[in-house]
């Protein structure tokens, strides 16, 4: 069922521009990431790059994905087999895969508690960056969280990865460094 609703978001017109930015710290890694990377290569939506729900047998080939991208994988804890397929049948969540062929090249997370949604575990393979990869799975994981009805959408991206934070930036997302991450771990592995 999941498949088939991410088909129509892909089919759905772009979502409404958003209606400002405001100014932050984070504009020296906006134009820090500007100034290293350049404009994308390709903009366009590329039409040999499928989109569609991740399954659990894709579980090898997300990890490989998280372990190239360079986040941080727990394959005995939240990111195992097992948790993982718990993780793809939860309600609330939708996990997105970007495929070349029947290569994973990119991965996105979306889940939300019905107030507020979440962007988590963006990934995009090495060779497929700066070709709107991440942009494209950013954008229909918005459109989930916007068919689950949640409007307020926000994503963790590490301080000093300029790249991250210019694409959700060039996204209308604002950075608040006010706000400061806290976790709790039952076991340091989970």
């Amino acid at each position: 069922m999941r498949a088939s609703s991410w088909e129509m978001l892909l089919r759905a017109p772009p979502p409404p521009k958003p209606v400002g930015r405001q100014e932050g710290p984070s504009d020296a890694c906006l134009a820090a990431a500007r100034a290293e990377n350049g404009p994308p290569v390709d903009p366009s939506p590329d039409k040999s790059l499928a989109l569609r729900s991740l399954r659990p047998e894709d579980h090898p080939a997300v990890l490989r994905l998280w372990e190239e991208a360079g986040l941080d994988v727990r394959p005995r804890g939240r990111d195992g087999p097992k948790a993982f397929a718990a993780q793809l049948r939860a309600p609330n969540s939708h996990y997105l895969g970007a495929f070349r062929g029947e290569e994973l090249v990119g991965a996105v997370l979306a889940n939300h508690t019905g107030r507020k949604g979440w962007i988590n575990r963006l990934a995009v393979a090495p060779q497929e960056r700066r070709r709107g990869v991440a942009r494209r799975l950013v954008r229909t994981a918005e459109e989930a969280l916007r068919a689950d009805g949640i409007e307020v959408v926000a994503a963790l991206a590490q301080r000093d990865n300029a790249a991250s934070l210019a694409l959700f930036e060039s996204l209308g997302y604002v950075v608040h460094p006010e706000v400061v991450y806290l976790s709790r771990r039952e076991r340091p592995e989970a």
